[in-house]
């Protein structure tokens, strides 16, 4: 995030502060492409999508907490973001409709999961999108994500 970026989040968020994840964000996102739609999957507050934005052509992000996504639309306004739109649902629920309005475009996906992980559908889903071209990844807890990763 730049120096100059706000985050709003009114406690009703888990905001973590991952300073390693970070770095190796600030070293992957120049190699994202700003041909390439960022779908933030379990967003928050919107920080990793408001953070890459720049780098790509547009952000989605989905989250199941609605005052989340409140935060993240405020948080885009804060940082005077226009190519990004946040989606209140679960992930489950949303992610066809929202692939699907992604036909034709380069897909790059961002997983940031509560600590239990995501529901098995998720990954389903991904894993049968052939329009994501890369999926990160990015746990507190990397022995809690385990799971999702044998699913």
């Amino acid at each position: 995030m730049k120096k100059d970026e706000s985050i709003q989040g009114e406690g009703r968020s888990d905001i973590s502060k991952n300073s390693r994840g970070k770095e190796e964000e600030e070293e992957e996102k120049t190699n994202i492409g700003n041909n390439v739609v960022l779908l933030d999957l379990c967003c928050g507050t919107g920080t990793i999508g408001i953070a890459l934005s720049s780098y790509v052509s547009k952000v989605i992000g989905i989250e199941m907490v609605e005052t989340a996504v409140e935060d993240a639309k405020v948080n885009a306004q804060l940082n005077n973001i226009q190519n990004a739109e946040f989606i209140a649902g679960k992930v489950e629920d949303v992610l066809k409709s929202a692939l699907s309005i992604l036909k034709d475009q380069d897909i790059v996906a961002i997983l940031d999961p509560p600590r239990a992980g995501v529901h098995p559908s998720v990954i389903k889903s991904i894993r049968e999108c052939p329009l994501i071209k890369r999926i990160y990844f990015i746990s507190c807890d990397a022995q809690a994500a385990v799971q999702n990763f044998v699913e």
